[in-house]
């Protein structure tokens, strides 16, 4: 069996991880609150700061979200139903986990998320910033440059952030601090 390559990593999978640091995030800020104010929080950004970033990548350029590893069209529609079904999955586990273990373990868990995090953004950055077909990716068709795609991600990317602050900052002050 062959080993893969540090780059096999789809945006699908980043996403998980990142629905599951959300979820980390907001169970830590609000530790102490009830348990619907930390979910509500976190299901409102997810469902308004990421899920339509990657609902509307998807349906623009779905071998992207596979980073071309596999193409879309050899799917099952359950698979990419189940796909989106584990951003869900991962930010109640993120939640539990938060709320549940004990704060070290807790912010630890976040830590390591988001480097985790980072290190699969940076070793699929070459397959992140070109968008197209997976037959293109393997022909070396798709160019790595400044592109309508690539201008669309940074903004509601950072417009998908700054709400995920402003939440924060607002779950903070509604429910308790990290202990």
């Amino acid at each position: 069996m062959g080993k893969l390559p540090l780059e096999v990593v789809a945006t699908f999978f980043l996403d998980w991880g990142f629905a599951l640091g959300t979820g980390l995030l907001f169970g830590l800020v609000t530790r102490h609150a009830p348990a619907r104010r930390s979910f509500s929080f976190a299901a409102l950004y997810l469902h308004a700061g990421v899920l339509p970033i990657a609902i509307a990548y998807y349906v623009w350029h779905p071998d992207w979200m596979w980073m071309y590893w596999v193409p879309d069209d050899s799917l099952p529609i359950a698979v990419v139903v189940q796909s989106f079904v584990l951003y869900e999955v991962c930010l109640i586990a993120g939640l539990a986990i938060a709320r549940g273990a004990p704060p070290r373990v807790a912010v630890g868990s976040t830590v390591v998320t988001a480097i985790a995090g980072l290190a699969g953004a940076v070793a699929a950055r070459d397959r992140l910033l070109r968008f197209g077909a997976a037959e293109d990716f393997a022909r070396g068709r798709l160019e790595a440059a400044m592109s309508p795609e690539i201008v669309v991600l940074a903004l509601t990317g950072a417009a998908s952030l700054a709400m995920l602050a402003l939440l924060l900052h607002r779950a903070a002050r509604t429910g308790a601090i990290l202990d």
